[in-house]
């Protein structure tokens, strides 16, 4: 039969360890978040930039979405921006990364 002293250390045992587990977890968050923070500093610095650039048929129009830090992010995020211009029935979309610095977000034609 366990005794109450245990019970009682088995129980500190467990939430020791979820404590150091929940600990390592945000420090990982933290760490990640930082390296994210310095990249779109660099992105700052340099002003170019990777773009998704959505062109339009109906409306005529061009859409700048960004800035991201790799191509990969921009492609990873393309499919929401497409998403949202289907929703509001635009025709004709075609799609595009580019490295640049657009002046302006949405360009109309």
């Amino acid at each position: 039969m366990l005794t109450l002293q245990t019970y009682t250390l088995g129980t500190l045992i467990i939430t020791m360890t979820l404590a150091a587990f929940i600990f390592a977890t945000a420090v990982t968050r933290s760490w990640k978040l930082r390296s994210a923070l310095a990249k779109m500093t660099q992105l700052e610095q340099s002003e170019l930039a990777w773009w998704v650039k959505i062109d339009t048929a109906q409306p005529l129009c061009t859409y700048y979405f960004g800035p991201f830090v790799s191509t990969k992010e921009a492609e990873l995020a393309q499919s929401g921006y497409v998403e949202d211009l289907e929703q509001e029935e635009a025709q004709g979309i075609s799609i595009q990364i580019e490295w640049c610095q657009p002046n302006e977000l949405t360009l109309f034609a």
